[in-house]
């Protein structure tokens, strides 16, 4: 598993250098949010190589994903079906 570190002042790099401004950002970036044309990662993860992954050290249970019909989508980064939810 990859993992994003962070800086000696504990924060990281949120932005993956994506655009979304035409189409969203892409499935290969992670868990990102589109704000003001940019793929930004979302909370809890870290850009790495333009890619967003979990920041170290931290656990990240819900990801509020499901997975009743269909498999957990990429975007949500390593997860695993249970009860129905992305975890």
């Amino acid at each position: 598993e990859i993992e994003a570190s962070m800086n000696s002042s504990g924060t990281c790099e949120g932005d993956t250098f994506g655009t979304c401004s035409v189409f969203g950002c892409g499935e290969s970036r992670g868990a990102t949010q589109c704000k003001s044309g940019k793929c930004l990662c979302a909370e809890g993860y870290c850009a790495k190589g333009g890619a967003c992954f979990p920041k170290a050290s931290q656990c990240l249970e819900d990801t509020s994903g499901t997975c009743k019909v269909t498999s957990c989508a990429s975007s949500r980064g390593e997860t695993k079906c249970k009860s129905g939810k992305c975890l």
